[in-house]
């Protein structure tokens, strides 16, 4: 499992602790709308000083519980249709700090009707969040995407964690670089090993150092079924940093030391996708991308608005850079992919001000919604707040946020879809169309930023 790197254009700007969350829907019967999430947090920088919280939302009316059952905690809730609920997870009960361990600290939210579910992991400037996938929506098959590390110390781990579904459910795991072993010592790189965990258990590991050829990116996750429970058991996946830095660049205190936490739920490799819209985060000069291969012989198309596209060839585990993409740039591929958008560090986005990155796992165009409420967090000190959509060109007309309609532009060379970049007040939002569209909710300001998405069909 091998890392490569294309660096493009050179403008960049930064926002400060941006996290991002992408919601899709998983082809006609399976969407990020459910009854039933299992989830896990990662290690954190600040450990224990880290608040965790849940953002509910729903197209109806409707009740249910968030719980914990290895630790005895439990705390119901109510959704009003189009609005969002907030739970706080009580940081003792669902924390994981080891690595190489198997705890009782999943975090599970059942409810009477469809609900969407995210998971938002935070403390003062270091903040990151994601969708959570219903359980149906869970698989067999995992690629872990995250981050090299640039911190020192022990400070910032590349990191993953998995919950299991069911009990007696045996994962086979293959490290994409060297992990800590619980005990001491090491899992080596690329050698597999396996694990088996019961209903709501959680699997944490980290990188077994922080420098930068330290990252869990390319690590493979496989449920292992046999007799007569085969192809029952899905587990869920999360992956990201305890602490991390995005982009190559230098400067005095607070820019050069600015890093945050990274966390994802991964989506299973059979969802993943081969065509992808990349759209800037507005109020920066430009994002970096990461692309990650399911199979051999993966040949990936990024498109320009001028010049001839970049083209990236991968085998399966191999994941490609491409940096600092200040324009809208159409993605396609000949296997299916996945996809990562990285807000950057500090001065490495180029502008004055302070900021650390974030992670968001991308929607490939065979993914859509139609009609979705978005929670945009004000936690902690978030001033702006902005949302990406991406559509069909032949539906803009029917867009609407909040009941009004936006400005569109056209994806380069590709005139049959179209983006907007919205800027937002915090709080509810609701997003309709005709027909389907993707859409990212993002943010910053003096202490924190965030972001994520929502979707259904």
């Amino acid at each position: 499992m091998t890392r490569k790197s294309l660096s493009l254009l050179t403008k960049s700007a930064f926002l400060i602790c941006c996290f991002v969350l992408t919601l899709a829907s998983f082809a006609q019967t399976k969407s990020n709308k459910g009854k039933e999430f299992w989830l896990g947090y990662m290690k954190h920088d600040s450990d224990l000083g880290a608040g965790m919280s849940l953002y509910i939302t729903s197209d109806s009316n409707t009740s249910g519980t968030v719980s914990i059952p290895g630790q005895s905690w439990s705390q119901n809730f109510s959704v009003t249709a189009n609005n969002t609920t907030v739970i706080n997870i009580p940081q003792s009960k669902a924390y994981l700090d080891c690595s190489d361990c198997i705890e009782s600290k999943g975090v599970k939210v059942v409810a009477n009707d469809n609900i969407v579910v995210y998971s938002h992991h935070y403390e003062g400037n270091r903040s990151d969040a994601t969708l959570v996938l219903p359980t149906r929506t869970l698989g067999k098959e995992y690629y872990l995407m995250a981050y090299e590390q640039r911190s020192s110390g022990n400070a910032g781990r590349s990191t993953f964690a998995m919950v299991a579904i069911k009990d007696n459910t045996k994962i086979k795991i293959t490290p994409a670089c060297d992990l800590r072993k619980n005990g001491g010592g090491t899992l080596d790189k690329g050698k597999t090993y396996q694990i088996t965990l019961d209903e709501g258990e959680v699997y944490s590991a980290y990188a077994a150092s922080g420098t930068s050829t330290y990252d869990v990116t390319g690590t493979y996750v496989e449920v292992i079924d046999t007799g007569a429970t085969a192809d029952c058991r899905t587990i869920a996946v999360y992956s990201g940093s305890s602490y991390a830095r995005v982009g190559n660049c230098s400067g005095s205190w607070p820019y050069f030391n600015s890093a945050d936490n990274l966390y994802e739920q991964m989506f299973p490799t059979n969802s993943w996708g081969k065509r992808f819209v990349l759209v800037p985060a507005l109020g920066r000069s430009s994002d970096n991308f990461r692309f990650l291969a399911k199979n051999d012989k993966t040949q990936i198309i990024v498109y320009k608005s001028g010049g001839a596209p970049d083209i990236l060839n991968l085998d399966a585990g191999e994941y490609e850079d491409v940096k600092d993409v200040d324009v809208t740039r159409m993605v396609i591929s000949n296997q299916p992919i996945m996809a990562a958008q990285f807000q950057k560090t500090s001065l490495c986005d180029g502008r004055n001000r302070t900021g650390d990155p974030s992670m968001t796992i991308l929607n490939p165009l065979e993914q859509t919604l139609s009609d979705i409420t978005l929670y945009s967090s004000d936690y902690y000190d978030i001033d702006n707040h902005y949302i990406n959509i991406v559509i069909p060109s032949k539906d803009k007309n029917s867009f609407k946020l909040d009941g009004k309609t936006v400005s569109w532009s056209s994806v380069p060379f590709f005139s049959s879809y179209s983006y907007a970049r919205e800027s937002v007040s915090k709080g509810n939002h609701r997003l309709t169309a005709s027909g389907g569209f993707i859409a990212n909710a993002y943010g910053e300001g003096q202490y924190e930023s965030y972001g994520y998405a929502a979707g259904a069909n």
